[in-house]
């Protein structure tokens, strides 16, 4: 949403021209709020659901053996990305159980 006109060659621009880019304080908020919302996180971790969903002598134990499996490619992945996190990296137990984005 440019307020301005684009440039039209590879000038640089000057501070004048940038504020003038720039929506009104109002939008820019709003904007701002939207954003925040939406990345906020609302759920808890795959696996720790905030329901019992699975019940009954079949389901309980499949849930079970899940999050094992998850708590292990949890630990095998966080291990090898130890000390290497950067903003493209994400630790398994942050993985939410939905995505809101």
């Amino acid at each position: 949403m440019n307020h301005t006109k684009w440039p039209t060659t590879k000038e640089p621009l000057d501070e004048d021209y940038i504020v003038k880019s720039l929506p009104p304080k109002r939008q820019a908020l709003d904007i701002i709020f939207i954003l925040k919302v939406l990345s906020e996180r609302g759920t808890n971790s795959l696996g720790d659901y905030t329901w019992r969903y699975a019940y009954g002598p079949l389901l309980e134990p499949a849930l079970n053996e899940f999050r094992a499996e998850l708590a292990d490619v949890a630990a095998t992945v966080d291990a090898k990305i130890s000390g290497e996190r950067d903003l493209m990296t994400i630790f398994t137990s942050e993985i939410p159980n939905s995505i809101s984005i």
